[in-house]
């Protein structure tokens, strides 16, 4: 009879652990359907609001996408699992909605995570002011001292048409330092705000040559 039970209990303790498992792949899944639809621009904007605030994050505020790789060509997977607990510990630690989720399919891409955090200013904890790529990158050298990693950090985020385009910037930034061999490092598309005591810029009175598009202009015979 006792043997019965302990057997019982861990038929039960297992099919919890099989729920909880399907549940967090379920999520997963529907985090990176929302990413991707809103990456490639197919949604209608009533239905991607309300997938995106059941999953706790409001993209009517601005925000930002960020890209983040294992900049070498075969990282184990242990090191992949530990990249992505630190993305989502750093993101939850912030104070900040996010979503994160794996993102490309191609080998040389399947240690990239695609993130999206509100920006500065826009109703978030005053911890969390300095740019998201800086906790990123402490948090890196904290937990995974031994793998480089570089961050792409996308334009802002205004509206839901801006997903794209930064989530564009961001992958170019981290497919850039790929290309000519930059490992550690962070490329950001955010505009820096001068300091206060920075001096003025020097304004030349040459005007501005306008460069039309080349399509404006005849091809050549």
């Amino acid at each position: 009879m006792g043997q019965a039970a302990v057997e019982h209990g861990a038929v039960l303790a297992a099919l919890d652990l099989l729920r909880e498992r399907t549940a967090l792949e379920v999520e997963a899944r529907l985090r990176r359907g929302l990413l991707d639809d809103l990456f490639e621009g197919q949604y209608v904007d009533e239905l991607i609001l309300r997938r995106s605030l059941a999953l706790g994050f409001d993209p009517r505020r601005p925000a930002r996408v960020y890209a983040v790789e294992a900049a070498c060509d075969d990282p184990l997977t242990a090191k992949l699992q530990r990249l992505d607990r630190a993305v989502r510990a750093c993101a939850q630690a912030s104070g900040r909605e996010h979503l994160v989720a794996v993102h490309g399919a191609t080998w040389w891409r399947r240690s990239r995570r695609a993130l999206t955090t509100p920006e500065p200013g826009s109703g978030i904890s005053s911890s969390a002011a300095q740019p998201f790529e800086d906790d990123l990158r402490a948090a890196f050298e904290r937990e995974l001292p031994g793998l480089a990693i570089n961050i792409g950090a996308g334009t802002r985020c205004n509206t839901l048409a801006y997903y794209r385009l930064s989530h564009t910037a961001a992958r170019r930034a981290v497919d850039l330092m790929r290309l000519v061999g930059r490992a550690d490092d962070t490329l950001s598309f955010r505009r820096r705000r001068p300091r206060a005591d920075a001096p003025a810029p020097h304004r030349s009175r040459r005007p501005r040559r306008v460069h039309r598009p080349l399509r404006r202009f005849p091809r050549p015979l």
